[in-house]
């Protein structure tokens, strides 16, 4: 919540509409258009007597929101999973780190991206989850990119947990004896490493789901959890234990068996981690401990640090490796953030694919003209879209704000431009001069490319005033 007030201050017209705990809610009544305050959010939650809404329940109520609804689901829950794929049909973006969709059956895995992330659905939302495997490092966003460009996936090998990598990074350290394992168990859980209850992470089921997610977007079909081998740390006898004190009390009794896996990794002059892999080639999957020299990159990890390497076609004997904090709210909340920023791009992309579509059908993200110019720069270059002629134009100069309001304007023509460079000018804006604000130039099919950017002044800070003239925006796209 501290990243998402800190993106409300950067854009303003970003609305917090609905927080909701297990046991208490608070949410706008009315006037939807408000926002709940960022700054007092936490104190009003804890005295709110708003009913808590189910699952559908908070997506029709954010159905009834105006503009365009993203859901942000910070919770582990088996339950919200089940009405993705009704909010991105419903238009609702999806944005979480819960990792239980996206590792469950194929069956809901189609079902959320039927709906979701679809060319052909574009008034359907999105869904990101990045912070599923590896909190805020661009694990999912790099695996995605290395196959939408076309690069083959051999492997996938690496340390998916942080509760893991700080676990053994102290019972097996690289340099020198290490801890008892129960005592490194309690210390990992004292720091706030573990789940409340350690079995969580021991029996391996945290680290198989990050595997599922990763193989399947890499073109293995794995099914579930339960379809490849995934190795438990847990003592059989402790695996019945009715209470995870119960199983800490215990634990102890047990030392001998970690005990004896490092000192034989030592003899062979290596350490012991815990590790997933996804040979691609062979659709084989597994989770569990193995050996490494050390000087292998995972053997010399630090903290709760991640390590994951991709093996492909174009980066050879040389994976393509990503390093480091894997674990810990605030570069969780980080990912999240960031997926809430690409659901905005995103939207803003069909926005300006959509003939004649208004600008201000994207004011659920809140964006103030010189926001918008920049995402607009970002968004022609990202989506590639030499093949269009498009001309942003707004009002007169005679408008009300004319002369008073801060409002941009992108051209993106064929050919080259002539005149002075700093001279550039358009019809589109009678007579209010012109600055070349970027210059984008693309050798597809001979084409060239420039990006013309126009701005007026300020409207005094009058928010009527401004929807007026932000209003008056409007996209018009020729396609060739």
């Amino acid at each position: 919540m501290n990243q998402l007030s800190a993106l409300g201050k950067q854009y303003p017209h970003i609305c917090l509409t609905l927080v909701s705990r297990s046991k208490s809610s608070l949410y706008l009544e009315g006037d939807r258009t408000q926002s709940l305050d960022f700054s007092t959010w936490e104190s009003s939650l804890a005295t709110s007597t708003q009913p808590v809404l189910d699952p559908h329940g908070t997506v029709a109520y954010l159905q009834q929101c105006p503009g365009k609804a993203i859901l942000i689901d910070n919770t582990s829950s088996d339950q919200t999973i089940h009405v993705y794929s009704l909010c991105a049909q419903a238009g609702i973006s999806v944005v979480t780190p819960n990792k239980k969709a996206f590792s469950g059956t194929m069956k809901l895995w189609r079902e959320i991206f039927d709906q979701a992330n679809s060319i052909d659905r574009q008034d359907n939302g999105f869904v990101y989850h990045e912070s599923t495997v590896g909190a805020g490092l661009p694990i999912i966003s790099t695996l995605k990119d290395l196959v939408t460009t076309g690069d083959v996936i051999h492997q996938i090998e690496g340390v998916f947990s942080g509760t893991m990598s700080f676990l053994f990074n102290s019972f097996a350290p690289v340099e020198g004896s290490g801890g008892k394992w129960s005592e490194e168990v309690k210390k990992a859980k004292d720091a706030g490493y573990t789940e409340p209850d350690p079995r969580d992470d021991l029996n391996g089921i945290d680290v198989a789901r990050k595997l599922v997610i990763l193989a399947r977007i890499a073109g293995v079909g794995v099914e579930s959890i339960e379809a490849f081998p995934v190795q438990s740390l847990m003592p059989k006898e402790l695996e019945d234990v009715k209470s995870g004190e119960e199983f800490m009390q215990r634990l102890a009794d047990y030392d001998h068996e970690m005990e004896e896996v490092k000192l034989d990794a030592c003899k062979e002059g290596k350490v012991v981690r815990f590790v997933g892999s996804i040979d691609v080639t062979k659709n084989a999957l597994k989770v569990g401990l193995q050996k490494f020299d050390k000087t292998h990159p995972i053997a010399g990890l630090k903290g709760s640090d991640n390590i994951v390497s991709f093996y492909t076609e174009r980066y050879g004997n040389t994976p393509l490796v990503i390093q480091g904090a894997g674990a810990g709210g605030a570069v969780t909340a980080m990912g999240v953030t960031a997926d809430v920023i690409k659901t905005g791009l995103k939207i803003l992309s069909i926005v300006l694919a959509d003939n004649r579509t208004a600008i201000s059908n994207i004011s659920m993200f809140g964006l103030k003209a010189s926001a918008v110019i920049t995402m607009l720069i970002s968004t022609c270059i990202s989506e590639a879209i030499t093949n269009h002629d498009i001309d942003i134009y707004f009002g007169t100069p005679d408008d009300p704000c004319s002369g008073k309001k801060d409002i941009v304007a992108l051209e993106l023509h064929r050919g080259q431009p002539t005149g002075p460079e700093n001279t550039w000018q358009s019809d589109c804006v009678g007579t209010v001069g012109a600055t070349c604000a970027d210059f984008l130039k693309r050798d597809e099919n001979d084409v060239d490319c420039y990006l013309l950017a126009y701005s007026l002044p300020h409207c005094n800070g009058d928010p009527d005033a401004f929807d007026d003239v932000f209003n008056s925006l409007r996209v018009n796209c020729t396609w060739f």
